[in-house]
């Protein structure tokens, strides 16, 4: 079964900055969506059909590309994977339970 990917106004932000730092990122990306498109529960369970999924990307190099080092948060709602987050592992950032909520209600 494939699923449609939406992106929140957040993630688009969140991933143009992405791009930006690291332009070999692109590809990695679409990579991501492929594979969401045809198994999106693919990452870690949070609850309320949220999903977290680590991802290496090839411009950090060699040694952090067996490291996860960005964290995409996404939940699965009727055929459809809404990517809400992307946070640099680097950043000491954790996703709030209050934005995961609030996301929850703008896409019911």
């Amino acid at each position: 079964m494939n699923f449609n990917i939406l992106c929140t106004d957040n993630f688009k932000k969140e991933l143009k900055n992405l791009i930006k730092e690291h332009p070999s990122f692109s590809h990695d990306f679409k990579l991501l969506l492929e594979r969401l498109e045809e198994n999106p529960d693919t990452g870690t369970p949070l609850g309320n059909q949220f999903f977290k999924i680590k991802l290496a990307y090839r411009s950090m190099g060699r040694q952090s590309r067996e490291k996860p080092n960005l964290q995409v948060y996404f939940c699965i709602r009727q055929n459809n994977v809404y990517l809400i987050a992307a946070y640099n592992k680097n950043q000491p950032t954790e996703f709030p339970e209050k934005e995961l909520i609030e996301t929850l209600k703008s896409i019911k």
